[in-house]
C-alpha cells in the first residue's frame, strides 16, 4: 500500500513537471524521488497497480527507453491494464529490440515464429533469436533480481533463444538460413535517444 501511495505520488510530481515545464529528464527524475522511474514503475507493474506503471512506461518508452518499451509490450502481449493488443505489443516490442533490449529480441523472435501481432516470419524469427541468443548474457537487466538470480534468468533465456534459433533453421531452407545469418550478423544496435 505505501508503495502504492509513493508511485502515485511520484506519477503525480512527474505529469505535474511534464504539465508545467515539459517532461522531466530521467536524471531529474532520479535525483528529485531517489529511484530511477523505470523501477517505480516497475514495482508497480509487479505489485498489479498497472495504471501507474502504464503512465510511467508510457513516458519512458516515449523518451526512447527500451526497457520501458519492452515492458509496455509485454504488457499490451498478456493483457495487464490494457486490452490484449499483440500488434501493438509487436511495435513496442520492435522499438526495444532494435536498441538493444534482449527480453525484447527473445519476444519478438516468438512473435514472429508464432505470427501473433505481425505475419509468421521464420526468417525474422531466426534474426531475433539469434541476436538474443548472442547477446543476452552481456545485457540482461533485471530490476528488483539479486545479480545470481538475473545471471540464472540470463542463462536460461540464452539457452530459450538458442533452442529455438535451432528448432526455426530445421524450418527453413538453406538459403533462408543464410539470409537470417546475414542479417543477424549486420544488425546494430539503433538507440533512440
Amino acid at each position: 500500500m505505501i508503495k502504492q501511495l509513493a508511485a502515485s505520488v511520484v506519477v503525480t510530481f512527474i505529469l505535474a513537471g511534464v504539465a508545467m515545464a515539459g517532461p522531466l529528464t530521467l536524471d531529474q527524475t532520479e535525483h528529485l524521488f531517489g529511484d530511477a522511474p523505470i523501477d517505480v514503475a516497475s514495482a508497480a507493474d509487479e505489485e498489479g497497480d498497472y495504471s501507474t506503471a502504464l503512465k510511467l512506461y508510457r513516458q519512458l518508452a516515449d523518451q526512447g527507453v527500451a526497457v520501458a518499451q519492452n515492458n509496455l509490450g509485454f504488457m499490451y502481449e498478456n493483457g495487464n491494464g490494457v486490452p490484449m493488443d499483440f500488434a501493438e505489443a509487436a511495435s513496442w516490442y520492435g522499438r526495444s529490440a532494435a536498441q538493444g533490449d534482449n527480453h525484447a529480441q527473445w519476444r519478438l523472435c516468438q512473435m514472429y515464429s508464432e505470427g501473433k501481432g505481425v505475419p509468421r516470419d521464420y526468417i525474422r524469427a531466426y534474426k531475433w533469436c539469434d541476436i538474443a541468443a548472442v547477446l543476452q548474457p552481456q545485457t540482461y537487466r533485471c530490476p528488483g533480481k539479486s545479480i545470481i538470480r538475473c545471471q540464472m534468468d540470463a542463462s536460461m533465456g540464452m539457452g530459450f533463444a538458442k533452442d529455438r534459433r535451432d528448432d526455426i533453421a530445421a524450418e527453413i531452407t538453406p538459403s533462408q538460413l543464410a539470409e537470417a545469418q546475414r542479417m543477424a550478423r549486420e544488425w546494430k544496435p539503433k538507440p533512440e535517444r
